[in-house]
Order: structure tokens, then sequence, then C-alpha cells
């Protein structure tokens, strides 16, 4: 009697065969992006030289890495943000943010475009102690074939500015909104600059594009957020306190309305 040996290949099996090996794939690109990220730092001449030589290059190559780390082990169908934002702030820190002016990471899920839809916010400390020449990304995906892939990006508008970020109520179920905020860096003093941008899927939309101002903090509450800063007409030209104005603003369909001002007692 012939006895026939068969290989049976259990659910269970070929899902850890098919599942990506995340925390091996997260050292890896920690290593490759801790590396990288040393060449975006000098301490003297040379080195700044050499800095200036492989920045912008250096630069792309920590987005990329970031990028491809997304596009292989997070997937649209089990998409949680606060573990992208774990694996994020680790595969960039210490090289991700500088608390004077940047938080950690940002990350928010949607459906924008009738698909998941992800953006993610960080800025890349770079330059020597006295020059910040940080860099900021705002990066807009679209889940393809069980995948997130880039579709957009922003790193012009907050260029030498920092980064902070919040998620906005989208007035559109086919769009994600978020506000972005950031201070100028080597300005005496604060100049801060905010936008507010809507995701579709494809591409960034600026839904709200204010002048800086001076002396700024955003405070975000509820469907909407606040923003106090340096009353310039009454500072500069009336010389009369008080000095500080409280703004506040709302999400509509309209897209961003003040709905009250005043001054705050000095």
């Amino acid at each position: 009697m012939r006895m026939v040996l068969v290989s049976v290949v259990t659910p269970f099996l070929l899902l850890a065969q098919m599942r990506p090996q995340t925390p091996e794939l997260r050292q890896e690109a920690a290593r490759e992006i801790a590396q990288l990220s040393r060449q975006l730092r000098f301490t003297d001449t040379p080195s700044a030289q050499r800095y200036r030589a492989v920045r912008e290059e250096v630069t792309a190559k920590i987005q990329a890495r970031v990028d491809q780390y997304i596009g292989s082990t997070v997937k649209p169908a089990s998409l949680d943000p606060s573990v992208v934002r774990q694996d994020l702030d680790f595969l960039l820190t210490p090289e991700s943010f500088d608390p004077e002016y940047s938080g950690p990471p940002f990350v928010a899920a949607g459906e924008a475009g009738n698909a998941r839809s992800l953006i993610v916010a960080y800025m890349l400390v770079r330059g020597g102690t006295a020059v910040n020449d940080s860099f900021v990304t705002i990066r807009g995906y679209s889940g393809v074939n069980g995948h997130f892939q880039l579709v957009t990006s922003n790193s012009v508008d907050f260029e030498g500015y920092g980064l902070f970020a919040a998620e906005l109520s989208s007035p559109s179920p086919a769009e994600q909104w978020i506000l972005v905020w950031g201070p100028r860096f080597g300005f005496n003093g604060t100049k801060l600059r905010t936008r507010v941008y809507a995701f579709d899927g494809h591409a960034f939309r600026t839904v709200w594009n204010p002048r800086d101002v001076l002396n700024g903090k955003v405070i975000v509450a509820g469907n909407g957020f606040s923003v106090e800063h340096l009353d310039e007409q009454h500072y500069y030209v009336e010389g009369v306190p008080p000095y500080t104005l409280h703004d506040d603003y709302t999400v509509s369909q309209k897209g961003i309305e003040q709905t009250a001002s005043h001054h705050l007692s000095e």
C-alpha cells in the first residue's frame, strides 16, 4: 500500500506568509533613515559644505523611504492612524521635530475621493546648531490595489516655517480637511503662518490662506479653531492697548468663516 504525503497549508500559515514582517521592515527603514539623517546636520565649515552639497538629495531619499514604508506596510482595509503615527515617530525620531517649531509626525485617515485616504505631515530637522534649515512636507496618499500610494505633496507653503497640524471636520464627505500652522525660523519673536487644506484623494486644495501674524498662537477646539495674535494697528500705529486679538473661526460649507474677534486684556 502506497502512502501519499500531502502538504497542507492552513489559512493561518498562508496569511502569515503573505503578511509583511512589519517589525523587521520598521527596524530596517529606521536604520536607513538614521544614516541619511546624519548627513543633514553640520557642526563646522567643512561639514556645512558637505551638507549643502547633499541636502536636497538626502531629503528626497528620506521622503521616498517613508513613502516606501507606508506603501509596503499600511493597508487601507485595516488602517489604524495611531499605529502609523507610532511607526513614523519611531522611523523619524530624533530628526522628525524640534518642539519649539514642530510637533511629532501628523497622521489623519479618511475617505477622500471614494477611497481610503491618508494624510501625513512631518518635519526633518536640518542645519547646524545656530542655523535652522529644517524641511516640512505634507503628503497625501490614496488606497490603490490594497496599498497606499503617494499622489500629492506640498513642501513649498511652509518652506522656512515649522509644522503643527490638526484634523478638521470636513464639510464634504469626499474630502479630508486639515489645519496647518508653524512659526518662522530665525524670526525675532513669533511670526506665524496658518493654512487650511482640503485633500480629495488626488491633490491638496488651499481652503484658507491668511497673511502671517505676529506673536501668533493657534487653539483648536470643536469644529473650529482660534488664532491669537498681535493687533499691529493698535501696537504700531495707534500705540493704544490692548494689543492682543483673539479671532474665532469655524468650518462651514463656504469654507473657513470668522465668527468672533475681540481683544484680550493685557
